[in-house]
């Protein structure tokens, strides 16, 4: 036997389906289906609009068109660049950052002053 005589014989894959009772449904209720009429004449309706406004701006006369004025630009003024130059104090042991320019300082070398500092552990001298 084949799995459809199985079924029309009132047993399923789960077992004997009793007498009498109905095969359960596979969904909802069926129910009518909406009529298309009004959505494809709407959709109809929408391309031939838009059919004629392209075969209205294809072959439209050059005459009809309006003169187009002619605009004069003009650039804003740019505001004038401010140079900011920076100045960095490095030791003499350093050596500036390649393609820097290096300006000798008009301030005098300072001298080294020498600092004794006496310490004392536990406040003895």
């Amino acid at each position: 036997m084949t799995d459809m005589s199985i079924r029309d014989a009132g047993t399923s894959l789960r077992g004997p389906r009793p007498v009498g009772t109905a095969r359960p449904s596979a969904g909802a209720s069926p129910r009518a289906k909406a009529d298309p009429t009004a959505a494809r004449v709407a959709v109809g309706a929408g391309g031939l609009a838009a059919a004629i406004a392209l075969i209205a701006v294809i072959a439209a006369p050059a005459a009809a068109q309006t003169p187009q004025a002619t605009a004069i630009v003009q650039t804003p003024v740019e505001p004038p660049v401010q140079h900011v130059t920076r100045v960095v104090v490095i030791p003499s042991t350093q050596t500036p950052p390649p393609r820097q320019v290096v300006v000798a300082s008009p301030l005098p070398a300072p001298t080294a002053r020498v600092v004794t500092i006496v310490t004392s552990q536990s406040g003895k001298p």
